[in-house]
C-alpha cells in the first residue's frame, strides 16, 4: 500500500508529474480559484483516469483556507454538490 502524500504538500505532482512539471522535478500544488472549477477539475480527472467522478468522492477541499466537502448528492448519479460549509 502506497504511503498517502499531504495534499497540500505538492509531493504527488513532484513524484509522478503534473501539467507544468516533469516527474522528479519539483512539487507543484495546483489550486483552483472558484467551486464550479473545482468541480470541473474533479470530473475531468475521473474521465482521465476512466474512473468516473463518484470513484473520486466524497473529497475535501479547501475553500478560503477553510475545509469543505464535495460529495454526491444522494439519489444522484454524476453531478456533484458543495456542502453549505464552503
Amino acid at each position: 500500500m502506497t504511503a498517502r502524500l499531504a495534499p497540500a504538500s505538492g509531493e504527488g505532482a513532484r513524484l509522478n508529474g503534473g501539467r507544468f512539471n516533469l516527474p522528479d522535478s519539483f512539487p507543484v500544488l495546483y489550486l483552483c480559484t472558484t467551486r464550479p472549477w473545482v468541480v470541473a477539475e474533479m470530473r475531468r480527472l475521473g474521465e482521465r483516469q476512466a474512473i468516473g467522478v463518484e470513484s473520486l468522492l466524497p473529497r475535501v477541499v479547501r475553500s478560503n483556507w477553510r475545509e469543505c466537502s464535495i460529495s454526491p448528492p444522494s439519489g444522484s448519479r454524476g453531478t456533484l454538490a458543495s456542502h453549505d460549509n464552503c
